[in-house]
């Protein structure tokens, strides 16, 4: 089924024309659509296909933007990009003409959230998406001013642009079930979801600076990554972030 579930993210992201064509065999070789089944294992087949397109779309996102020799490094053309894009999340109703590719496949996206879990949980999947949005942008603002950010605020950052809290919210919805609003909102599960993005936020950035400092390249204003990252350490929502 793994296998098939790649597959299937692939085919997705080509059938939204979210990367150019010149750009997908390398894309692929990254194997981003293999860590969707990994992360969520015992999720229904069309719960895990979900998972795994976001974090093919995660993957392909960061590729697009978030590097600083593309959009990213210019916070005010990036912002007209994650604007659209969170306004898809808060009227995914009404689409801009044209529209682009990146926030197309997003609207599918919100659309199958809604479809199969509640109201509640495709606002918390929705919300922190926007959050990782906002937080792509306070990087290439960073980027751009050549500054490191103070460690505490670079941390809270860190967790909510590495997407792995928008990917800890397709958790539930992906075995079909509903984690209950008094125990999603309660400290101790707060934390725990705190704990398992640190984890592999930071984990990753630890192996991205080792990569980057052999290469005698640093980038100011975030730790370097590999890829987006994700629940379940590297094998999550990415970590090139």
């Amino acid at each position: 089924m793994r296998a098939a579930i790649e597959s299937d993210s692939m085919a997705w992201l080509d059938g939204h024309a979210v990367l150019p064509e010149d750009r997908r065999t390398e894309f692929r070789s990254g194997a981003p659509a293999a860590l969707g089944s990994h992360t969520y294992p015992r999720g229904t087949r069309a719960g895990t296909q979900l998972a795994s397109d976001f974090i093919t779309w995660l993957f392909a996102f960061d590729d697009l933007y978030c590097d600083a020799n593309r959009i990213g490094g210019d916070p005010v053309e990036f912002s007209a990009v994650i604007g659209e894009l969170i306004e898809v999340l808060e009227d995914p109703g009404r689409a801009n003409s044209p529209e682009l590719p990146v926030a197309r496949a997003l609207r599918d996206l919100d659309g199958r959230v809604a479809a199969m879990g509640s109201p509640v949980q495709r606002r918390r999947w929705a919300d922190d998406t926007e959050k990782y949005l906002l937080a792509k942008l306070w990087e290439a603002g960073r980027r751009r001013a050549g500054s490191l950010p103070p460690l505490a605020s670079y941390v809270h950052l860190r967790r909510l642009g590495g997407a792995n809290v928008a990917c800890l919210m397709l958790t539930d919805i992906s075995l079909g079930r509903e984690v209950p609003a008094e125990v999603m909102c309660s400290p101790p599960m707060t934390e725990l979801v705190k704990a398992a993005a640190d984890l592999a936020d930071l984990d990753n950035d630890l192996l991205s600076f080792a990569m980057i400092r052999r290469s005698r390249r640093c980038d100011r204003s975030s730790p370097p990554r590999t890829r987006p990252s994700g629940p379940g350490g590297n094998a999550g929502c990415t970590s090139r972030r």
